[in-house]
């Protein structure tokens, strides 16, 4: 088990500086004074330098006091501990995650969204079971992480959204071939006809695009 450590306030804030996003560099500087007290007892380790941190860091730092104060038990524990985590790993390993984060923060709304829910499903994973994926994925090279993330991703694009993972392979494909050639407005409009829809009415509607020609498809969503 990894020493407690010894100044949890400040390894917090840190941890959450380091996944908070840029704010406006236009924003003003804020006096150690001006902090409410709840602000001041979490950033206490910054109290001697905090005049002379940059007014983006500042801003970090308050935006990261924020989260730590919504936090409950459970989320501090967890904070701390990745935290650990992050400190142990070797410097490449920590600037391919910094890339890895940027890239992220780059990709469509939908691939972000499909990545939130693949960490949903390790979170939901047995705790034997995710000390076990953790322990894998310590003992891997940088390049075999880098390969795996590439594996899984390639995965995802192979098996589709989640909605269609149940049809068969060729079923599958086709109506990933059909929803591609659509524009992103007739894209649109199937997934805002298909959302109210119930299990069996929106198969029945599949079939029907499946069925149509390209000319029949586009006529049939701009009347929806």
């Amino acid at each position: 088990m990894p020493p407690r450590p010894r100044h949890p306030m400040k390894i917090l804030a840190l941890s959450l500086l380091l996944g908070c996003a840029s704010l406006c560099a236009q924003a003003q500087a804020t006096a150690w004074s001006e902090l409410t007290p709840a602000q001041q007892r979490v950033l206490m380790p910054f109290a001697e330098q905090w005049g002379k941190l940059d007014t983006a860091t500042q801003q970090k730092l308050l935006q990261g006091a924020e989260r730590w104060q919504a936090m409950d038990e459970r989320q501090r524990l967890e904070t701390a501990r990745r935290f650990g985590e992050w400190q142990s790993l070797p410097a490449e390993e920590k600037r391919w995650m910094r890339q890895r984060y940027q890239q992220y923060k780059r990709l469509p709304q939908q691939q972000q969204q499909r990545m939130r829910r693949n960490f949903g499903r390790f979170q939901n994973l047995p705790p034997a079971q995710r000390a076990r994926l953790r322990e894998r994925w310590a003992a891997m090279t940088p390049a075999e992480r880098r390969a795996f993330a590439a594996g899984v991703e390639a995965s995802e694009r192979l098996q589709g959204p989640p909605a269609l993972r149940h049809l068969a392979p060729e079923e599958r494909a086709a109506t990933l071939r059909m929803m591609e050639s659509l524009t992103p407005a007739e894209r649109q409009a199937v997934r805002w006809r298909m959302q109210p829809l119930a299990p069996d009415q929106k198969e029945s509607l599949r079939r029907q695009l499946l069925e149509m020609s390209a000319e029949q498809r586009s006529e049939f969503l701009k009347e929806m």
